[in-house]
């Protein structure tokens, strides 16, 4: 009976180990996330399953063009995927349908957008210390526009689903 005790003791420690290491790496390094559209095809589908980087979260580097994973500002269950077009402290203009992106005064890159312009960009012009500007391939709509880093959930690296897409993400 002691030896059946000693067993069950020892499983209970091995599962709350596990428990605690899978919640560990979920929370701090890497989390799914199912693409909702096609909004970045073709590299990211919907229905796709992607593995997102964590730690970019906690350091706090990000790069021009990269895609992220963040919340949206009014739900943090609802989670969108779109590629950082402006950095923080850049002048951002829409003329004519073209985003202009102004850094350390000089033109840093202009951009064609479609959709209603005007209708989901009520804020333009320099970024905060704490903002980002994305950018999907769709160009702009309710989705896009300003995230602040807090709402950044990391970068996709690693593309689980399905099975036959698996690849890394640079």
């Amino acid at each position: 009976m002691e030896d059946l005790f000693i067993k069950l003791r020892y499983i209970f420690k091995a599962i709350l180990f596990a428990g605690i290491f899978a919640i560990f790496i979920h929370y701090f390094l890497v989390q799914p996330y199912v693409v909702p559209d096609n909004s970045l095809t073709p590299e990211y589908n919907r229905g796709e399953v992607v593995l997102v980087n964590r730690l970019p979260y906690f350091l706090g580097s990000y790069d021009r063009n990269e895609v992220i994973v963040y919340h949206d500002s009014e739900s943090l269950s609802v989670k969108h995927l779109s590629r950082i077009r402006a950095l923080p402290g850049e002048v951002i203009s829409i003329n004519d349908g073209i985003l202009t992106i102004v850094g350390d005064q000089k033109l840093i890159k202009e951009v064609p957008l479609f959709g209603d312009v005007s209708l989901t960009l009520n804020k333009i012009g320099r970024l905060d210390a704490h903002e980002f500007f994305v950018l999907d391939n769709k160009g702009v709509d309710s989705e896009e526009g300003f995230v602040d880093i807090k709402d950044i959930v990391g970068r996709p690296i690693l593309k689980i689903w399905p099975i036959s897409k698996i690849k890394y993400l640079e």
